[in-house]
C-alpha cells in the first residue's frame, strides 16, 4: 500500500476513478509530447490501473504512484517508479491544469526522500 502526504498533496495507489484524468492528459499535447511508450488509450489505461492498483514501494519492481490535490480529492498525475540494477528511475506525468503550480516538486520531493530512507544504497536517475 501505497500512501504519504504533503501538505498540499496525498501519494497513494491508483483506483479504478484514476483511468479517465490519466485518459485526459495522457492524450492532450501539452503532457503527451514529454511521453514516450504511455499508453493512450482508455482500454489500456484502465487494464494499467487495475494492474498497478495494489503496488507497493519497492526495490524490486516498478511501481505507479497517484497524485492527488487533499483539497479536492482529485488525482492530478502520476509518477512511476522503476528500479533497475541498484538505481531508482523515476518519470512523472501531471494533468495540464496543474503545471507550473509545484506539485511535481512537492510530489517527488516526498517520495524521493521515502525512497533513500527506505533504500539508502540505491542510486537515482
Amino acid at each position: 500500500m501505497i500512501h504519504l502526504e504533503t501538505e498540499r498533496l496525498i501519494l497513494r495507489n491508483l483506483m479504478p476513478a484514476d483511468a479517465e484524468v490519466m485518459y485526459d492528459y495522457r492524450n492532450d499535447i501539452r503532457c503527451s509530447r514529454y511521453q514516450r511508450g504511455q499508453t493512450k488509450d482508455l482500454s489500456g489505461i484502465r487494464e494499467l490501473v487495475h494492474k498497478q492498483m495494489l503496488d507497493a514501494i519497492t526495490d524490486q519492481t516498478n511501481f505507479v504512484v497517484a497524485v492527488e490535490r487533499k483539497d479536492t480529492k482529485q488525482m492530478i498525475g502520476e509518477i512511476v517508479v522503476m528500479p533497475n540494477d541498484g538505481c531508482f528511475s523515476l518519470g512523472y506525468t501531471f494533468h495540464y491544469d496543474h503545471h507550473r503550480k509545484g506539485y511535481a516538486y512537492e510530489a517527488l520531493s516526498v517520495l524521493i526522500n521515502q525512497l533513500h530512507e527506505r533504500y539508502p544504497e540505491m542510486e537515482f536517475i
